[in-house]
C-alpha cells in the first residue's frame, strides 16, 4: 500500500523539455507526495523526464528490502509508480517467466510493467487485487493511469490546458499558489447532502475527478486521452448445482482470504463480532502460521455487548486479540485531525471508530483485512433490499414496472432547496443519481435483487465504505485489504440468484449457511449491527459550542449554507428531534469548509 502522485505536461510529440522545466515538475511533485506522506512512512522517490513526472510514497509489505518505486522496467522502456497489492502475482510472475520475460525482483510492482510490454492494455486483464497505477511508456510517450475493477484503490486527476496532475489523495492534486483556495462544484456538494459523500466518479473540487473503476486511461503528450476497460465484472455462473454451493462457496471464501494474506509483514483482521468478519477470522486462521492479531473498538458502555461478540469469536479462534474503547473525550480529541484528513466533506459517522480502530491496529501490523463488501456481495441490509425482494417475489421484471430506490435520501429535493438556495440542483438532475438508476436499470435482466446489489456495489460501496476505510486506514499508515471483493469470487456470486442472497426469510443467504458451519450459533444468529457513534449526544453536549462557532458563524461555510436553515436544523436537535445524522452533515460540511479554504496549497502552481 502507498502513495502516488504525478503530472504530465503537454505539448508535442516532438517538443523538447527545457531541463528547468524537468527540474520544475520533480520539485512540484515532491511537494505533492509529502502531502500524502501518511500514506507511505517508508520510503519515497521521483521520476522526472522530459514531460512527466511521477511520485512515490512506499508503505513496504511485499519484497520489503525491494521493489522500490517509481519503478522502470527491465528493458528501461517504461516506468511505474504504484498504490495497492496484486495478490495473484506469484502465478503471474510463473507464467511471465515461461514465456521468456526477464524479471529483477521479487515483488508484484514488476508484474504490471512486465505484463504492460509483453500484451500492452489487454495483458492488464490478467491482474487481480486492489491497486491504482500510473504509467509512463516512454517509447509512446504515453502515461497510462489505472484503477482496479471493484474501485478499491483511489485515483484521482486534474486534466489542465497545459497538464494533468494525478494522485492517490485530493489533497496531493495542486491549488492556486496565490490563495490555496478551493473551487466546490455545486452537483458534488447537492450529491453530499442527499447522499452524505459525493459520489460516482464527481468530486466536491471543481475540476478533480475520479479515474472510474476498471478503467485505464490513456494521455499522450498532446493531452489527447481515451479509455479502455480491460477489466469488466461481468457476472460468471459457478459451475455447481444449487445443491452444493455452500460447499463451493466455503472453497470460494477460503482461497479468497488466503490470496489476500499474501504479505512479507504480519496481517491481522478487523473483527466486530458480526458475519463477516468472524467468517474472515475463522478461514484466516485456517491458513495463518502463526497467531492471527484481531481488533476492536467500542465506545465506552454502549458498546459492551458489540466487543462482547468480537471477544468470544477470538477466545474460539485463539487469535491475539485488542479491544479498543473509546471515550467520548478521546474520539473528539481526534476529531479535528480527522476532519483536516477528509480529501472530501464526508458525513459518514463511523470514520471515527474506523480512524480509532486504524491507530491501534497500526500499532501492531501493518496490514489489516475487513469485511467491507459482504452486504453489497451477498445482500446485508434489511430495509434497504426488502422493496427489491417483494419486486422480484412478485414478477416486477416480467411486468417491466419500475424499480424502487436504493434509500431514502439525506435531505429530499424540498430540503435541499432551503438548505443551498440558489445552488441548489434537484436530485433528477445529479449525475451521480442517474448512475445509480442506470446500474438498475442495466442489469435488471438479472432480477430485481441482484440489480439492487449492483448499484450498491457501484454507489455506497465504493464512495462511502471503500472510500472510509482507505482514507481511515491509510492516515495511520495501515493497509486494509478487503477479501469479499475479490474479482473472482464477486463475478461467480453475481451470477447466483438473487433468492440466494437475501428473501423474506432474511439477509446473506448462502453467507450464513457457510457460517453455519464455522462459527459459534450466537454470531450466525446475532442482527447486523453497524459501528454506532452517539453523534446527537456530541452534537447537543461536547460538540455544542463548536458547532456554533463553525457552522452559526456569520458566513459560514464560505456562504454555501442559509444561516437561518442551518439555525432551524440546529434547533430541531436541540428539541430533541431525530434529526442528528442531518445536523451532522452540516456541521462536518462547514467545519470541513473552513478547515480548507485557509489551508496553504499541497504544492504550488509552477
Amino acid at each position: 500500500m502507498c502513495g502516488i502522485a504525478g503530472l504530465l505536461r503537454f505539448g508535442g510529440p516532438d517538443e523538447s523539455v527545457p531541463t528547468e522545466a524537468v527540474a520544475a515538475n520533480r520539485s512540484l511533485v515532491e511537494a505533492m507526495t509529502a502531502a500524502i506522506a501518511h500514506r507511505g512512512p517508508d520510503g519515497q522517490g521521483v521520476f522526472a523526464e522530459g514531460p512527466v513526472a511521477l511520485g512515490h510514497r512506499r508503505l513496504a509489505i511485499i519484497d520489503v528490502d525491494g521493489s522500490r518505486q517509481p519503478m522502470t522496467s527491465v528493458s528501461g522502456r517504461s516506468v511505474v509508480v504504484y498504490n495497492g497489492e496484486i495478490y495473484n502475482y506469484r502465478a503471474l510472475r510463473r507464467e511471465l517467466l515461461a514465456e521468456g520475460v526477464a524479471l529483477a525482483t521479487r515483488g508484484d510492482t514488476e508484474v504490471i510493467l512486465a505484463l504492460y510490454e509483453a500484451h500492452g492494455v489487454a495483458g492488464l486483464e490478467r491482474l487481480r487485487g486492489m491497486f491504482a497505477f500510473a504509467l509512463w511508456d516512454r517509447a509512446a510517450q504515453r502515461l497510462l493511469l489505472a484503477r482496479d475493477p471493484i474501485g478499491i484503490k483511489p485515483l484521482y486527476f486534474q486534466a489542465e490546458p497545459q497538464r494533468l496532475a494525478f494522485a492517490s489523495e485530493l489533497k496531493a492534486l495542486p491549488r492556486d499558489a496565490a490563495s490555496g483556495a478551493i473551487s466546490l462544484d455545486p452537483a458534488a456538494v447537492n450529491t453530499y447532502f442527499l447522499r452524505q459523500y459525493a459520489g460516482g466518479e464527481q468530486t466536491c473540487l471543481q475540476g478533480a475527478e475520479k479515474v472510474p473503476a476498471g478503467t485505464v486511461l490513456e494521455i499522450d503528450a498532446t493531452g489527447r486521452t481515451r479509455a479502455q476497460r480491460p477489466w469488466d465484472v461481468p457476472a460468471r455462473a459457478a459451475a455447481h448445482s444449487s445443491r452444493d454451493t455452500r460447499e463451493w462457496l466455503d472453497q470460494e471464501l477460503s482461497r479468497a482470504v488466503h490470496d489476500h494474506l499474501e504479505s512479507d509483514v504480519p496481517v491481522g483482521v478487523f473483527l466486530s463480532g458480526g458475519i463477516d468478519s468472524s467468517l474472515l477470522v475463522a478461514f484466516a486462521r485456517r491458513h495463518s502460521q502463526t497467531t492471527l492479531s484481531t481488533f476492536s473498538v467500542g465506545f465506552g458502555d454502549a458498546a459492551v455487548d458489540e466487543v462482547g461478540f468480537a471477544r468470544r469469536v477470538a477466545r474460539a479462534f485463539e487469535t491475539d486479540h485488542h479491544e479498543i474503547r473509546v471515550t467520548a473525550e478521546e474520539a473528539l480529541a481526534e476529531l479535528p485531525h480527522i476532519v483536516r484528513s477528509l480529501d472530501q466533506p464526508f458525513a459518514d459517522y463511523a470514520i471515527v471508530p474506523t480512524h480509532a480502530v486504524s491507530r491501534a491496529a497500526r500499532r501492531h501490523v501493518k496490514v489489516v483485512l475487513s469485511g467491507e463488501g459482504a452486504d453489497e456481495v451477498f445482500g446485508g441490509y434489511v430495509r434497504r433490499y426488502l422493496p427489491f425482494v417483494l419486486s422480484e417475489r412478485f414478477g416486477i421484471d416480467r411486468l417491466r414496472l419500475p424499480l424502487p430506490s436504493l434509500r431514502a435520501p439525506l435531505f429530499g429535493d424540498a430540503a435541499r432547496r432551503k438548505l443551498l438556495g440558489d445552488r441548489f440542483v434537484a436530485a433528477s438532475a445529479l449525475p451521480y443519481e442517474a448512475l445509480l438508476r442506470g446500474e438498475i436499470e442495466t442489469h435488471r435482466g438479472h432480477g430485481a435483487i441482484n440489480a439492487a446489489l449492483h448499484a450498491d456495489a457501484r454507489g455506497w460501496l465504493q464512495s462511502d465504505l471503500l472510500t472510509k476505510v482507505d482514507e481511515m486506514g491509510m492516515l495511520a499508515s495501515l493497509e486494509a485489504r478487503v477479501p469479499y471483493l475479490d474479482l473472482d469470487l464477486v463475478r461467480q456470486v453475481a451470477a447466483l440468484p438473487g433468492s440466494r442472497k437475501i428473501g423474506l426469510g432474511g439477509t446473506k443467504r448462502i453467507l450464513r449457511e457457510v457460517a453455519s458451519e464455522l462459527l459459534p450459533a450466537e454470531i450466525v444468529r446475532r442482527r447486523k449491527h453497524g459501528f454506532t457513534v452517539p453523534v446527537a449526544a456530541w452534537l447537543r453536549g461536547p460538540l455544542r459550542e463548536r458547532f456554533e462557532d463553525i457552522a452559526l458563524a456569520p458566513g459560514a461555510a464560505d456562504g454555501w449554507l442559509d444561516r437561518d436553515e442551518v439555525l432551524a436544523w440546529w434547533r430541531r436537535l436541540l428539541g430533541g428531534q431525530r434529526v442528528g445524522l442531518k445536523v451532522w452533515s452540516i456541521f462536518i460540511f462547514a467545519w470541513w469548509v473552513a478547515e480548507h479554504r485557509a489551508a496553504s496549497p499541497a504544492a504550488a502552481r509552477s
